[in-house]
Order: structure tokens, then C-alpha cells, then sequence
């Protein structure tokens, strides 16, 4: 006789020891939340960048509770039709808006050290550390919010992955090449991790204390005395 298990295709844990499984396992699916399509003509495009400029509008002045797609539609002067053929619900909007935001920030950091910008190892140094800090102290209720959902919504693999790729083009660009290119990876991650870390460990808990120049000042200390040890013989 043709068992249940032989039905459904599910077998039971042999730790629960039941000789038949009692049903299969239905498991909610989770809603998507990533955009429906990626706008390629420029109409798309503009449809698409109204709708992320009026929720992050929205985001900042009220908060995220006051997200839902019927007023981000309204927000942006469009049919909640319209909204609904790019992000099939607010959780992907919110995950969009946050993606750009870390892209903006790697731009950023990587214009800190382009060639054009101070030369001597303090000054690049401070370039750096300075762009961490005033990423992370712009929009901080837009910021939190965005990073909050993006964290929330399992995308923190992809964080440490895009975090990962930016700090190793910082230790490989030809404008830090004479500056870090010469540490140990172990001195590195110390001194890439402590640096940003502090940064958003001060975004969270902190927030206050980014705008506080002796906390840069500190930071820059804090780069350079690892840099000065390597040169000792560290």
C-alpha cells in the first residue's frame, strides 16, 4: 500500500521515529523584495527614480512607519498601478533605496582617494576617515531606516561582501598603494575594520558624536599609529 510518504514526496525526521509522516510541510512564502523590472527607457527610468525620491521624502520627514505604497505612489504623483509594475510591495522599495545608498557611499569613499586629493599620508589618511564619517552622518533618520530593512530583509551577507570589495579597493588603489600596500593582511583588516567599525558603531548607537571633530581627529590618530608601527617594524 502506497504510503503517505510516497504521496507527498516528504519524508518525517527519523528523530521524531514516526513510522508515517503526519503531512507534508507547507512553508509560507516569503514576499519578494526586490524590484518587479529594472527601467531601461528613459521613461521607465524617470518613473522609476520619481517613485525612490518620494519615498525617501517620505521616509525622512515621517519615518518609516508612514511608508506604504499607496502613499509613496501619492507622494510621487503616480497610480498605485504605475508603482506596483516596479516593486511589488514597500519592503522592495525600501531595499532599492538602501542599495543605492551603499553605492553612493563606495563612490564616495573612492573619491577620497582620488590622485587630485591631498598627497601626504596624514591628509589621505583624513580624506578617507573624513568621507566614513560624513556618509554615515547625512540623512541619519533616512539612513537608519534604509539600512535597518536592507539588514533585516537578509541582506547582510551582501553588506559584508560590498563592504568587503570597497575596502579592498582601498588597499589597492594606486593612490594607497604607498601608504598600505605594504601591510600585513592581519594589520589591515585590524586597521580597516577598526576604523570603519567605529564609524558604524558610532551611526548606531552615537549618532551625535559623528559631527564631533575630535572623533575624526581620533580615528586619524588611530590609522596613523598602526601605519607608524608597521614602519617601526610591526
Amino acid at each position: 500500500m502506497e504510503g503517505a510518504a510516497d504521496r507527498c514526496g516528504w519524508t518525517a525526521p527519523a528523530l521524531l521515529e514516526f513510522e508515517e509522516p503526519i503531512g507534508p510541510v507547507t512553508r509560507a512564502r516569503k514576499p519578494p523584495i526586490v524590484p518587479r523590472k529594472i527601467p531601461r527607457q528613459a521613461r521607465s527610468r524617470d518613473t522609476f527614480e520619481v517613485i525612490c525620491a518620494g519615498a525617501a521624502r517620505l521616509l525622512e520627514e515621517e519615518g518609516p512607519s508612514s511608508l506604504t505604497t499607496n502613499r509613496v505612489a501619492a507622494r510621487a504623483g503616480i497610480g498605485i498601478g504605475s508603482l506596483y509594475e516596479y516593486f511589488p510591495n514597500k519592503e522592495a522599495i525600501l531595499v532599492a533605496l538602501a542599495r543605492r545608498l551603499t553605492e553612493q557611499d563606495r563612490k564616495r569613499v573612492r573619491v577620497a582617494l582620488e590622485p587630485s586629493t591631498p598627497a601626504t599620508p596624514g591628509e589621505r589618511v583624513r580624506s578617507v576617515v573624513h568621507a566614513l564619517i560624513a556618509v554615515h552622518g547625512e540623512s541619519v533618520r533616512l539612513r537608519r531606516a534604509l539600512l535597518e530593512a536592507y539588514l533585516a530583509h537578509g541582506f547582510r551577507d551582501e553588506d559584508a561582501l560590498l563592504t568587503s570589495d570597497v575596502i579592498e579597493w582601498i588597499r589597492t588603489s594606486e593612490a594607497a598603494a604607498s601608504l598600505v600596500g605594504h601591510l600585513s593582511p592581519a594589520r589591515w583588516f585590524v586597521l580597516s575594520r577598526g576604523v570603519l567599525g567605529a564609524v558604524r558603531s558610532a551611526f548606531w548607537e552615537r549618532p551625535a558624536i559623528l559631527s564631533d571633530p575630535r572623533f575624526e581627529d581620533e580615528l586619524v590618530s588611530l590609522a596613523l599609529a598602526c601605519l607608524e608601527g608597521t614602519t617601526r617594524g610591526g
